[in-house]
C-alpha cells in the first residue's frame, strides 16, 4: 500500500535530532563506539508538517501500515505528521488512551505483531481541537538501557516498563536525548505520531503543573 495524500502540497520534512549517536555518547560521557547499534538511530525523529490541513492515509483497512512512512520509521524511528488528519472513517476507530507521567514503557511486546502504535490528535473533535496538556516522550532502547544503568536499575532486554529521569530535570533533554512530541500545535490542527516498540519507549510528560491533559487517539499497526 503506498501512503495516500487526499490534499494540500508536500510536506516540510525536518529532522528533530541529529547526529543522535553522538549526543547520547556525550550526554553519558561514553566513546561513541561504546553505542550499540540495535534500537538506535543516526538521526533521531523526522517530522513532516503540511501549509495547509492535509487528509492523509496512513493505513489500510486490514491496519497495516503504508510503504513510506514504513520506510521513515526504520530509518528515524518516529515520524510526526503535522497539519494532517485521518479521513472520516478512520478517526472514529482505535481507542483513546494516557500514559503515566514518565512511566517508559511498549504498547506491544514481542509477541505482538502490530507493534507500530499510531498516537493521534483529531481536529475535529472538540476537546482534541484543542493544545494538549501533556506530551509524549520517545526513546530509543539503547538510551533506555544507557539511563537504567546510569540510574542503577535493573533493566532486561524487552522489559515492558521502566520508570526513568524522574530525578532530574527533563527540559534541557528535550530533542536533545529525549524526542518530544508536545501536541502544542495551533486550535484545529492535525497532529500524528508514528513509533516503532521494536525499537522505542515512551512516556507521557505532564509538562503544566502535572495536568494529565485529554486522552491522544491510539491505533495499533502492522
Amino acid at each position: 500500500m503506498q501512503a495516500i495524500k487526499v490534499s494540500g502540497a508536500e510536506p516540510h520534512a525536518e529532522v528533530l535530532i541529529p547526529d543522535y549517536v553522538a549526543r547520547t555518547a556525550e550526554h553519558f560521557a561514553v566513546p561513541p563506539r561504546q553505542i550499540r547499534r540495535e534500537g538506535m538511530f543516526d538521526d533521531f525523529g523526522i517530522r513532516l508538517r503540511f501549509d495547509e490541513p492535509t487528509q492523509y492515509q496512513l493505513y489500510d483497512e486490514n491496519l497495516k501500515l503504508a510503504q513510506q512512512p514504513r520506510a521513515l520509521l526504520a530509518e528515524y524511528g518516529a515520524v510526526i505528521f503535522e497539519n494532517a488528519y485521518l479521513a472520516d472513517e478512520y478517526r472514529t476507530e482505535g481507542q483513546r488512551n494516557i500514559f503515566p507521567n514518565m512511566g517508559f514503557h511498549l504498547d506491544r511486546v514481542a509477541g505482538f505483531d502490530n507493534r507500530i502504535s499510531l498516537f493521534l490528535r483529531d481536529p475535529f473533535d472538540k476537546d482534541q481541537r484543542h493544545p494538549r496538556k501533556s506530551s509524549t516522550l520517545i526513546v530509543p532502547y539503547e538510551v533506555i538501557r544507557l539511563q537504567s544503568i546510569k540510574e542503577g536499575q535493573t533493566f532486561k532486554a524487552g522489559q515492558s516498563r521502566v520508570d526513568l529521569f524522574g530525578n532530574q530535570r527533563i527540559r534541557p533533554l528535550l530533542d536533545q536525548l529525549l524526542l518530544h512530541q508536545s501536541w502544542t500545535a495551533p486550535a484545529g490542527t492535525g497532529e500524528m505520531c508514528l513509533i516503532d516498540n521494536r525499537c522505542v519507549y515512551h512516556a507521557s510528560y505532564y509538562r503544566m503543573q502535572k495536568q494529565r491533559g485529554y486522552p491522544i487517539g491510539v491505533r495499533y499497526l502492522y
